[in-house]
Protein backbone atom coordinates (compact mmCIF):
# COMPACT_ATOMS: atom_id res chain seq x y z
CA UNK A 1 0.00 0.00 0.00
CA UNK A 2 1.92 3.37 -0.94
CA UNK A 3 0.68 6.54 -1.84
CA UNK A 4 2.64 9.62 -3.11
CA UNK A 5 2.19 12.28 -0.85
CA UNK A 6 0.01 14.25 -2.67
CA UNK A 7 -2.33 11.09 -2.61
CA UNK A 8 -3.30 11.03 0.97
CA UNK A 9 -6.74 12.86 0.57
CA UNK A 10 -7.73 11.26 -2.51
CA UNK A 11 -6.86 7.34 -1.77
CA UNK A 12 -6.61 6.73 1.62
CA UNK A 13 -9.40 4.82 3.26
CA UNK A 14 -11.30 6.42 6.35
CA UNK A 15 -9.60 4.25 9.02
CA UNK A 16 -6.21 4.97 7.80
CA UNK A 17 -7.06 9.07 7.09
CA UNK A 18 -8.03 8.61 10.70
CA UNK A 19 -5.29 7.08 12.24
CA UNK A 20 -2.70 9.48 10.31
CA UNK A 21 -4.73 12.65 11.52
CA UNK A 22 -4.94 10.96 15.46
CA UNK A 23 -0.83 10.73 15.02
CA UNK A 24 -0.77 14.21 13.30
CA UNK A 25 0.27 17.99 14.33
CA UNK A 26 -3.67 18.52 14.07
CA UNK A 27 -4.63 20.88 16.51
CA UNK A 28 -7.20 19.72 19.20
CA UNK A 29 -9.49 22.83 18.95
CA UNK A 30 -12.82 21.35 16.73
CA UNK A 31 -12.80 25.19 14.83
CA UNK A 32 -8.99 25.34 13.79
CA UNK A 33 -9.70 21.41 12.24
CA UNK A 34 -13.28 22.60 10.96
CA UNK A 35 -11.98 25.60 9.27
CA UNK A 36 -8.70 23.50 7.60
CA UNK A 37 -7.71 24.09 3.75
CA UNK A 38 -7.00 20.72 2.18
CA UNK A 39 -3.52 21.52 1.76
CA UNK A 40 -3.48 21.89 5.50
CA UNK A 41 -5.07 18.53 6.19
CA UNK A 42 -2.88 16.78 3.74
CA UNK A 43 -0.04 18.10 5.28
CA UNK A 44 -1.40 16.67 8.55
CA UNK A 45 -1.98 13.62 7.16
CA UNK A 46 1.57 13.44 5.59
CA UNK A 47 3.19 14.22 8.87
CA UNK A 48 1.01 11.67 10.79
CA UNK A 49 1.94 8.95 8.97
CA UNK A 50 5.60 10.08 9.24
CA UNK A 51 5.26 10.08 13.58
CA UNK A 52 3.69 6.50 13.13
CA UNK A 53 6.33 5.15 11.27
CA UNK A 54 4.95 4.81 8.07
CA UNK A 55 1.69 4.33 5.38
CA UNK A 56 1.83 0.15 6.45
CA UNK A 57 2.06 1.24 9.84
CA UNK A 58 -0.94 3.33 9.58
CA UNK A 59 -2.53 0.69 7.82
CA UNK A 60 -1.70 -2.06 10.35
CA UNK A 61 -2.98 0.42 13.10
CA UNK A 62 -5.94 1.39 11.57
CA UNK A 63 -7.34 -2.41 10.59
CA UNK A 64 -6.69 -3.25 14.38
CA UNK A 65 -8.89 -0.62 15.38
CA UNK A 66 -11.36 -2.03 13.40
CA UNK A 67 -11.01 -5.51 14.27
CA UNK A 68 -11.19 -4.37 18.37
CA UNK A 69 -14.09 -1.37 17.29
CA UNK A 70 -16.15 -4.44 16.58
CA UNK A 71 -15.38 -6.84 19.13
CA UNK A 72 -16.39 -3.76 22.21
CA UNK A 73 -19.34 -2.82 19.71
CA UNK A 74 -20.67 -6.27 20.19
CA UNK A 75 -19.76 -6.29 23.80
CA UNK A 76 -16.98 -9.37 23.33
CA UNK A 77 -13.89 -7.69 23.57
CA UNK A 78 -11.29 -8.93 26.47
CA UNK A 79 -10.06 -7.06 29.21
CA UNK A 80 -7.14 -6.79 27.05
CA UNK A 81 -8.66 -6.13 23.79
CA UNK A 82 -10.05 -2.78 25.68
CA UNK A 83 -6.72 -1.83 26.74
CA UNK A 84 -5.13 -2.67 23.39
CA UNK A 85 -8.02 -0.31 21.42
CA UNK A 86 -7.35 2.22 24.43
CA UNK A 87 -3.64 2.66 23.69
CA UNK A 88 -4.69 3.01 19.94
CA UNK A 89 -6.54 6.04 20.63
CA UNK A 90 -6.14 7.52 23.82
CA UNK A 91 -7.24 10.69 23.25
CA UNK A 92 -11.41 9.50 22.85
CA UNK A 93 -11.72 13.24 21.91
CA UNK A 94 -8.95 13.41 19.76
CA UNK A 95 -10.08 10.14 18.07
CA UNK A 96 -13.34 11.82 17.36
CA UNK A 97 -11.64 14.18 16.11
CA UNK A 98 -9.85 13.01 14.22
CA UNK A 99 -12.14 10.37 12.66
CA UNK A 100 -15.03 12.81 12.16
CA UNK A 101 -12.79 14.76 9.71
CA UNK A 102 -11.69 11.53 7.94
CA UNK A 103 -15.26 11.10 7.46
CA UNK A 104 -15.37 14.52 6.03
CA UNK A 105 -12.39 13.91 3.93
CA UNK A 106 -13.89 11.37 2.00
CA UNK A 107 -17.51 12.23 1.88
CA UNK A 108 -15.96 15.27 0.01
CA UNK A 109 -14.01 12.71 -2.11
CA UNK A 110 -17.47 10.91 -2.70
CA UNK A 111 -19.01 14.19 -3.64
CA UNK A 112 -16.67 15.29 -6.01
CA UNK A 113 -16.47 12.34 -7.75
CA UNK A 114 -20.28 12.10 -8.31
CA UNK A 115 -20.86 9.23 -5.89
CA UNK A 116 -22.70 11.48 -3.35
Amino acid sequence: MRAGPADHLSHLPHGELAVALYHSPMPDDAGAVRTATPAQIEEWVGKGIAAAGDLDRVAALAQRSRELGTLRARGRATDVQRHEYAAIWPSRSRAHLACGLAYHVVRRRLAVRGLR
